[in-house]
């Protein structure tokens, strides 16, 4: 859902490597195509004032070898543009060999996501765009992280991983990864 509640976003897919982003406004029930190209968009997150959109693309799902990793870009897209027609992503963070995944956004328009550093290993990372840095916020050892989300309301990031003994986790951490509760 937008932060205002008006709108509903979802991924409408076309064919086994491509979809499109669309919205559907709850009280007309019309729906926009937000996307001008198909893609393989991963999940969404919505900006704190609701007029940009950032997730992660694959760049293509041809087979790989072994060899070849896929690649995993992080994009933005105008909302309030995409309502009036469909836009073309902006690309933020190409893929540089390493997966990047679950692009959420945070305060001051950084952009979080996981990045793959090894075979189930991940850590989270944000992008400064303004300066197009990257920085680690968050990489415990000895464990998996499969999931996480922020929240603007309470100004706070949940990791949720799984240990090499089998536990899971769920760590609340400060937007610069200092961890609150475990």
């Amino acid at each position: 859902y937008s932060p205002d509640g008006k709108y509903l976003v979802f991924h409408r897919f076309q064919a086994t490597c491509e979809h499109h982003i669309w919205a559907k406004d709850l009280a007309s029930q019309q729906e926009y195509r937000l996307t001008k190209e198909a893609g393989i968009y991963g999940s969404h997150s919505w900006s704190q004032d609701g007029t940009q959109l950032t997730f992660s693309q694959q760049g293509n799902c041809v087979v790989k070898t072994p060899e070849t990793k896929a690649c995993w870009s992080i994009n933005t897209l105008d909302f309030s543009a995409a309502l009036q027609s469909p836009q073309l992503v902006v690309k933020r963070l190409d893929c540089n060999g390493q997966r990047n995944v679950v692009a959420r956004y945070l305060p001051n328009g950084n952009i979080g996501m996981l990045r793959e550093i090894a075979a189930y290993r991940n850590k989270i990372v944000v992008f400064d765009p303004r300066d197009n840095q990257l920085r680690d916020i968050y990489n415990p050892s000895q464990r998996y992280i499969y999931s996480y989300d922020y929240s603007f309301l309470s100004e706070r990031l949940v990791a949720i991983s799984r240990g090499d003994d089998n536990q899971h986790y769920v760590d609340v951490l400060t937007v610069d990864g200092n961890v609150v509760s475990s």
